[in-house]
């Protein structure tokens, strides 16, 4: 044997090839290893942060002391609370004829209402007429609010006159009969025994630019008014 003979042949190193195969596998394997580090990192910090919170719920003391809430059976929808479809079955009433109706009030049969342009309105016998203006014009838009009026609260006094406020000229006693005002500088609230006037003093406040409105600069008062109409 010679040395030749001898000897182990190696086979000659194959150039190997590089397809789109080999390329997906060595992109998904790169994925996959930075999913599980991904993973790894995630529940590393969320067992960090779950097991003081966790200590802190088991050993310090709350402040608040719930007390438990029980609520009663709901009554059966029965009698007056039984679904009906009266509201569909409505009439609308004056339509396009009113503009922007905020409050209603009446004295028997008559209605009386203030609109969106400054007017005091009486509704009797399904005629509409004008009783008081309490701004003046020109009036139709937003903008002329604050000269034309907006009358925003309505109600019958103890004498039966009428108790309205306006967003920006205050409180108004109307009779409902010839329209003649007496005016407040104040808005206000009547109370539901009829006797009693809580007043607030009168700001700058607007319907349009509520932001202007400073609750640090106004007062309330009140007054007893009395069966005889009199403080």
């Amino acid at each position: 044997m010679n040395e030749a003979e001898g000897l182990r042949q190696r086979r000659p190193a194959r150039p190997q090839v590089i397809t789109e195969e080999n390329t997906a596998q060595g992109t998904k394997d790169s994925s996959t290893y930075s999913n599980r580090v991904f993973r790894v990192t995630f529940m590393t910090l969320a067992v960090s942060l779950i097991i003081p919170l966790f200590g802190a719920i088991m050993f310090l003391d709350c402040p608040i002391d719930p007390l438990p809430i029980s609520f009663k059976e709901p009554p059966l929808l029965t009698g007056a609370l039984e679904p009906n479809v009266k509201l569909q079955q409505a009439e609308r009433l004056f339509e396009n004829q009113l503009v922007g109706p905020e409050s209603i009030a009446n004295i028997g049969d008559v209605l009386f209402t203030g609109t969106a342009d400054g007017k005091i309105l009486k509704i009797e016998n399904g005629e509409i007429r004008t009783l008081a203006r309490l701004g003046h014009g020109p009036c139709g838009t937003r903008e002329d609010e604050p000269t034309c009026g907006r009358p925003l609260g309505i109600h019958v006094g103890p004498n039966n006159t009428l108790f309205v406020v306006d967003a920006y000229y205050g409180l108004f006693e109307i009779n409902p009969i010839s329209g003649k005002c007496i005016s407040f500088p104040f808005s206000f609230f009547l109370s539901l025994s009829h006797t009693h006037i809580a007043l607030t003093h009168r700001c700058s406040i607007s319907v349009v630019n509520f932001k202007s409105f400073n609750i640090g600069s106004s007062y309330a008062y009140g007054f007893n008014y009395g069966l005889n109409g009199k403080p």
